[in-house]
């Protein structure tokens, strides 16, 4: 019977390729629950970003202010997409479309010059957001398909990548 003989050297540099990747997936996983990397599509949030463009958001550990942007999923007939829209509407608040104009809290907020767009009434629940595109003539939004909940939203967008 022949015994085998193990270096050292060996079992030291297996162990610090077992470490190395322990510490890789580590950071991998806290990156992945605080952070989002997306590429954009479409021209609904021209000039802010562009079709194409990459994004990063921070997954939602905060309370959201008027003029922030957010990536959401949206549901509609059985699909789901995910959408990067601009806050203009917060719980509680009273938005207005009607005439090309979008009113919140009767303080007009945006003038367009589509007229697609369903006018209508949004008293804002506790849990529900208004929110637009920024090339407003060219974006489908709550202006659309009404506000949108809380539990759909993912993060908000804080950095366009220069790539």
């Amino acid at each position: 019977m022949k015994k085998i003989k193990i270096n050292n050297k060996v079992i030291k540099s297996i162990l610090e390729w077992v470490y190395v990747i322990a510490i890789a997936f580590a950071v991998y996983w806290l990156i992945s629950q605080f952070l989002i990397f997306a590429q954009i599509s479409g021209s609904s949030m021209i000039p802010t970003v562009e079709d194409g463009d990459y994004v990063i958001a921070v997954r939602r550990l905060y309370e959201l202010e008027t003029d922030d942007v957010i990536a959401f999923e949206y549901t509609e007939n059985g699909m789901s997409e995910y959408h990067i829209k601009r806050v203009i509407g917060l719980p509680g608040d009273q938005v207005k479309v009607e005439d090309n104009k979008v009113y919140v809290n009767d303080q007009l907020q945006i003038e367009g010059n589509y007229v697609g767009y369903e006018e209508g009434v949004y008293n804002l629940e506790e849990d529900e957001y208004f929110v637009v595109g920024d090339n407003y003539d060219n974006s489908y939004d709550s202006r659309s398909h009404g506000p949108i909940n809380e539990e759909d939203i993912i993060g908000e967008v804080k950095i366009k990548l220069p790539f």
